[in-house]
C-alpha cells in the first residue's frame, strides 16, 4: 500500500488488489442511466469562464447524484462524479478557503470510489488536477503515474499531467502532451479546448503572436455558441492589440450568444469608452454617442477598478473617475450617466 499526503488530500493506492463488490454505473435502470448521463453532461459543459454563472446547474447535478449514491452506494464511478461536483463548486465560490474545503469533501468521494474499487483509474486522473490546485505538481504526477499504471489512457490523464508541467514552466514537455490531444480525433470538446489553451500557454512564453491570435479564432470555431470564447478575443484585442473596432465586434458576437454575459458588456463597453477617449478634447469635453452607449450597456463604472487587468481597462476606470468629476462640478447638464458612478 501507497500513501500519498499533500495538503489534506489522501489517495490510497492499493495496487494488485481486486474489490469484486462494486457495480459499474451503467448496470442502473434506464431512468436513472438518464439522471446520470443529465447530471454528468452538466459537469461536462462547465468552461473555466461559466462556473460563477452555473452555480445552481452545478449544485442540481449533486442533488441528483446524491440520489443515485443512494441508491446505488457501491457504484465508484458516482462517488467519482460527486467529486468533480464539489470541485466546480469550489471554483464557483471564488474564495480560496472554500475552494480548499470543496477540495477535501471532493477527497473524500474519491476516497470512497477507491475503497469499492482499488483500480478505479479515473479516481487518480482527478487526484491529478486536484494536487495541481493546491499547488503540488509532485503529488499530481505521482497520482497520475498511478493512474496510467491502472491503464487509464483517456485525454484528461495528458491534459492534467501538461497542466502540472506547465505551472511547473516545463512548457517543453507540456506542449506535445497538449499537441496530442489537440490533433486527436477524441469527441470531447472540453478536452480539446484544455489542449488548445494549454497550446495557447506555449505560444505566449514563445511569444508567437500570430499563434496567440490563430488559437483564439481556433477556440471560437471549436465552441462557436460559446460566449466566453469570443469574450477573451475581444479581450485580447482591446488589452494586447488596440483594436477597438474589432473588439467590440467580437463582444457583440459574444453578446448575441449570451446577451447576459457580464464580462462580454464590460469589455464592449470599455471599448466604447476608449474610442471616445480617443477624441475627446480634455479641456472641453463632448459626452458623445460612444460615451452613452457605454454607460447604457455597462452602467457599473465603479466595477472598472476591479477589473482594470490590462493598461487600457485601467484607463477606462481613471478616465470614468474623471469624468464623474468634471460632470459632476462644471457640466451639470451632462449628468445623466455621471449621477449614476457616485
Amino acid at each position: 500500500m501507497k500513501k500519498i499526503i499533500i495538503g489534506g488530500l489522501v489517495a490510497l493506492a492499493v495496487l494488485g488488489v481486486w474489490f469484486f463488490g462494486f457495480r459499474d454505473h451503467t448496470t442502473m435502470n434506464a431512468k436513472d442511466i438518464a439522471q446520470y448521463d443529465a447530471a454528468v453532461a452538466v459537469l461536462d459543459d462547465i468552461r473555466s469562464y461559466t462556473p460563477r454563472q452555473r452555480q445552481k446547474d452545478v449544485l442540481a447535478a449533486g442533488e441528483n447524484l446524491d440520489i443515485l449514491i443512494e441508491k446505488y452506494p457501491e457504484m465508484p464511478r458516482l462517488h467519482y462524479q460527486k467529486a468533480r461536483v464539489y470541485i466546480f463548486y469550489g471554483i464557483a465560490l471564488e474564495d480560496r478557503g472554500k475552494f480548499n474545503f470543496m477540495l477535501g469533501q471532493a477527497d473524500e468521494e474519491l476516497k470512497l470510489s477507491l475503497e469499492i474499487d482499488p483500480k478505479f483509474a479515473d479516481a487518480y486522473v482527478l487526484y491529478g488536477i486536484m494536487y495541481y490546485n493546491v499547488g503540488n505538481e509532485e503529488a499530481a504526477h505521482e497520482a497520475l503515474d498511478i493512474a496510467e499504471t491502472l491503464g487509464a489512457d483517456g485525454p484528461w490523464l495528458y491534459l492534467n499531467r501538461a497542466v502540472a508541467f506547465t505551472a511547473q514552466k516545463e512548457f517543453d514537455k507540456a506542449r506535445p502532451l497538449y499537441q496530442k490531444i489537440y490533433d486527436s480525433d477524441t469527441t470531447n470538446i472540453k478536452a480539446k479546448r484544455t489542449a488548445l489553451i494549454g497550446l495557447r500557454d506555449y505560444y505566449i512564453w514563445e511569444r508567437n503572436v500570430e499563434m496567440i491570435d490563430k488559437s483564439y479564432l481556433e477556440e471560437i470555431a471549436l465552441e462557436p455558441r460559446a460566449a466566453g470564447a469570443y469574450t477573451k478575443y475581444a479581450k485580447r484585442l482591446l488589452c494586447q492589440n488596440r483594436d477597438l473596432d474589432k473588439s467590440i465586434e467580437y463582444s457583440k458576437q459574444a453578446l448575441a450568444q449570451n446577451e447576459d454575459f457580464e464580462e462580454s458588456r464590460r469589455w464592449y463597453a470599455a471599448a466604447l469608452y476608449l474610442k471616445w477617449t480617443d477624441t475627446v478634447d480634455v479641456k472641453n469635453p463632448v459626452f458623445n454617442e460612444d460615451y452613452y452607449k457605454a454607460f447604457e450597456i455597462y452602467p457599473y463604472p465603479g466595477k472598472y477598478q476591479q477589473h482594470n487587468s490590462c493598461l487600457e481597462m485601467s484607463m477606462v476606470a481613471n478616465m470614468v473617475e474623471w469624468t464623474h468629476e468634471f460632470t459632476r462640478k462644471d457640466d451639470p447638464k451632462s449628468m445623466e450617466p455621471a449621477k449614476n458612478l457616485r
